[in-house]
């Protein structure tokens, strides 16, 4: 009998003991699931300048947590609903017009070791950058720096190397070409564009165009092709050195400069001309002009010129010859820059209906425009830098041209280099009987 309770006993002991085991085993593995975890998709966060674009981490968690920043002022953090153990946190950062800049944020639970999230934002990036426009003396600078995010503190700065004192500051940046035959194939062009906290350069090497004579008087860039009737000696003469009458001269000098072209010895000076007509003052007519043409034997005929005969004056310089135009100098415009430069006229006109005579003895196709060399005779005592009078050599504009004559004498005197053998008197050429009569003064 205490064999077989001895047995029972042991027998209930063992499964006891299985039991006791099981329910151990169990409330170890109800511990083990209860233990908090957490899990972060990504602990480092790269945000861009403009701070446009949110970045997205998810927690996963079996257990309460929260969050933790530096408070910094450019960050927001906005946590979404958890979903099941899944939260979504959103990290937003304002623009960032400094340097780059960093911050923390941690996810803490009392049972776990703080974890730390990293955030990262760009700081301001400057990209300098510049275009030039070649303006026949000057080079225009064009500012095409910009800065990531946009800024409105970026300030410019330009320097040449060795050139530092030919930037200048007007309506625009620009510097002057340098205007002797020395200068070098290229200047070097640095522009530094600087914020509060950063700042950035860029250079280029400008490649500088030949220095031509047209670019000296600020005519054009590049000339096509051009036809000129000049003489190898000096026929020009200024209206303001002929006499009592000087201010209305311009008749009298166009004409004696024309038959100085034609002869180089002729001897006669302006004021002779207004001697012989109009002594006592007045304006010369173009039949006045023709009369004193014919006077000293020279050959011309009067040509019809509008816009549609262009061509035609141009084919009577291309042959040759010379050309003396009665206009409304008034539609000539005035140049806007300095008085170095030879294209359009250098004095104002206030008036219209001011009739002037000048001569037209070349002309120039510059970037496929058409304009004419002229010799105005109104140089009022002013000469270029060289001694020349600035109304020798002017460039005018065809369109200016075709204007001015349009509204005062639709016609051209047009002298040829060879004189007449035989004089002729205007009222002996059939062909002019029908050309109305306009004044310059």
């Amino acid at each position: 009998m205490k064999k077989i309770a001895a047995l029972r006993y042991y027998k209930d002991l063992k499964i006891w003991c299985t039991i006791t085991v099981g329910v151990i085993v169990l409330l170890s593995c109800s511990a083990e699931r209860e233990r908090a975890v957490i899990t972060i998709t990504n602990k480092e966060i790269h945000l861009d300048a403009e701070g446009a674009q949110s970045q997205k981490i998810q927690i996963i968690s079996n257990a309460e947590w929260e969050i933790k920043s530096n408070e910094d002022n450019w960050l927001y953090i906005n946590k979404e609903a958890n979903k099941d153990d899944t939260a979504t946190v959103f990290i937003t950062a304002s623009p960032n017009t400094g340097l780059q800049r960093s911050s923390r944020i941690s996810i803490i639970n009392e049972e776990l070791p703080e974890q730390v999230i990293t955030i990262t934002q760009d700081g301001i990036r400057i990209v300098p950058d510049f275009e030039y426009v070649d303006e026949i003396d000057r080079y225009r600078l064009i500012n095409k720096s910009y800065s990531i995010p946009s800024s409105k503190e970026l300030v410019e700065n330009w320097e040449i190397v060795d050139r530092k004192s030919m930037i200048q500051n007007d309506l625009y940046t620009y510097f002057m070409l340098p205007a002797t035959d020395s200068r070098p194939d290229s200047i070097e062009v640095k522009l530094t564009m600087s914020s509060p906290d950063c700042e950035a350069s860029t250079v280029k090497h400008l490649p500088l165009p030949p220095l031509t004579w047209y670019r000296v008087y600020k005519i054009g860039k590049q000339v096509d092709t051009n036809q000129s009737n000049n003489k190898n000696y000096n026929w020009y003469i200024d209206q303001t050195n002929t006499g009592t009458y000087s201010n209305m001269n311009c008749g009298p000098t166009c004409a004696t400069m024309a038959l100085m072209w034609v002869n180089k010895d002729f001897n006669h000076s302006a004021e002779e001309a207004r001697n012989t007509y109009l002594l006592n003052g007045g304006a010369w007519s173009t039949r006045t002009i023709m009369d004193y043409l014919n006077k000293y034997g020279a050959n011309y005929h009067v040509m019809n010129f509008n816009e549609w005969k262009v061509n035609d004056l141009i084919a009577e310089i291309n042959a040759g010859n010379i050309a003396i135009l009665c206009l409304d100098i008034y539609y000539v415009r005035t140049q806007t820059k300095g008085e170095q430069w030879k294209l359009d006229k250098f004095y104002t006109t206030t008036n219209k209906s001011s009739g002037h005579f000048i001569l037209v003895k070349g002309y120039y196709v510059i970037n496929n425009t058409v304009f004419f060399e002229i010799y105005d005779p109104w140089s009022k005592g002013k000469t270029y830098a060289n001694g020349l009078y600035m109304g020798c050599d002017r460039v005018y504009r065809r369109e200016d041209i075709v204007n001015a004559t349009n509204v005062w004498w639709k016609y051209a005197i047009i002298v040829h280099p060879q004189s007449q053998d035989t004089r002729s008197l205007y009222n002996n050429r059939p062909e002019l009987q029908n050309v109305p009569v306009q004044f310059g003064w």
